[in-house]
């Protein structure tokens, strides 16, 4: 959005506090809403990718381009932001309760989605490597406008700040859509927290979760995206005797969480798949409606990758992980809490829910 309208760099946060209230209230709007939103920025996104695909190959021409002195990484670290661009895979998983016919719509969904996903990826750094060549793909930091700039001209790099805007939407509202349903399982779980089990029968869509769900990312854009909220994070660390985060080392605000956070994603990747063999040893004989292929080649080969990401994120975190281990040891108390106090009152299926509670999906 800055380079679209050239703004000062300080703006940027407020687009991305305007980007989470906006498509926040259209999923409050409702289910039908939201789901609309999603397929649209979808289908934008897909389209413009292939544009560069097209645009590279067909006028690119085999151009080369200067390098500049690249970042050394590991091969780990790569992997790390690579397997970012196929994210959002599991999160189906999340409204899995409201697809219909989910035993064949989900597997089909996942299939379907990580094929297409790996198909333009390829498709794209192909793209990026037959006009910029290899040396100008390794020191780019925006290998896809200056793909654009090098085919026609500077209108190009503008185009692709202008997907990159509708793409990183396309992913916001993705992550609200589906991340609000956890919130909805946890209400539906403890009692504590059965508040947030409710939902709009009106809409269709969980009001509270939604809500909840956009201040507790409010505060952390603002909190790492403004100098003041950096400094009151600083501030706080310094007054428990810790050394402030390295926000230049990690490029800014918001990749420093990126990096903290990592460790946290790779570690439930990891646990996730053990659950499933946990599960198979504790109950065999349990009524499963999705079968893993390839069991259990399968899930190995997920749980070796998995804690080979783990390591080499926290690897490159290092004692910044904290960010992401400290939240997790604050909620340790909570669970048990919670726990004493009994599963919700509020568990079967209500007019106000949807499918959450009910049927053999869940």
């Amino acid at each position: 959005a800055l380079a679209f309208w050239s703004l000062e760099a300080s703006l940027a946060v407020w687009f991305a506090v305007g980007s989470v209230v906006v498509l926040t209230c259209l999923n409050l709007i409702g289910v039908i809403c939201g789901k609309t939103v999603q397929n649209v920025l979808s289908v934008i996104k897909v389209l413009g990718l292939i544009l560069i695909v097209v645009a590279g190959m067909v006028w690119g021409g085999g151009q080369a381009m200067a390098s500049t002195q690249p970042v050394a990484v590991g091969f780990g670290l790569a992997m790390v932001f690579v397997l970012y661009a196929y994210g959002g895979w599991n999160d189906a998983a999340y409204v899995a309760a409201e697809v219909r016919d989910h035993q064949r719509n989900i597997p089909l969904a996942l299939i379907l989605g990580i094929s297409g996903i790996t198909v333009i990826y390829l498709l794209v750094n192909a793209a990026y490597l037959w006009v910029l060549g290899f040396e100008g793909v390794r020191g780019s930091w925006t290998p896809a406008a200056d793909v654009m700039q090098a085919v026609v001209g500077d209108w190009g790099s503008r185009a692709i700040s202008l997907l990159i805007m509708l793409s990183a939407l396309g992913a916001i509202n993705g992550m609200i859509f589906t991340g609000a349903r956890i919130y909805v399982s946890m209400g539906v779980d403890h009692r504590m927290f059965s508040w947030l089990g409710r939902w709009n029968s009106q809409r269709g869509t969980p009001i509270w979760s939604l809500l909840v769900q956009a201040a507790i990312t409010l505060v952390l854009i603002v909190a790492v995206g403004t100098q003041l909220g950096r400094d009151i994070i600083d501030g706080t660390l310094r007054a428990v005797w810790l050394s402030p985060l390295p926000w230049d080392q990690y490029f800014g605000g918001f990749d420093t969480l990126v990096a903290g956070t990592a460790p946290v994603f790779w570690v439930f990747f990891l646990l996730t798949g053990v659950s499933l063999f946990v599960l198979r040893y504790r109950e065999p004989g349990v009524a499963r409606p999705f079968r893993v292929p390839g069991y259990p080649l399968t899930p190995i080969i997920f749980c070796l990758t998995s804690a080979y990401m783990l390591y080499s994120s926290l690897d490159y975190a290092k004692w910044l992980s904290a960010l992401g281990w400290v939240p997790l040891a604050v909620g340790v108390p909570v669970y048990l809490i919670s726990k004493s106090l009994g599963p919700s009152r509020d568990t079967g299926p209500r007019e106000d829910r949807p499918l959450m509670g009910s049927g053999d999906g869940q």
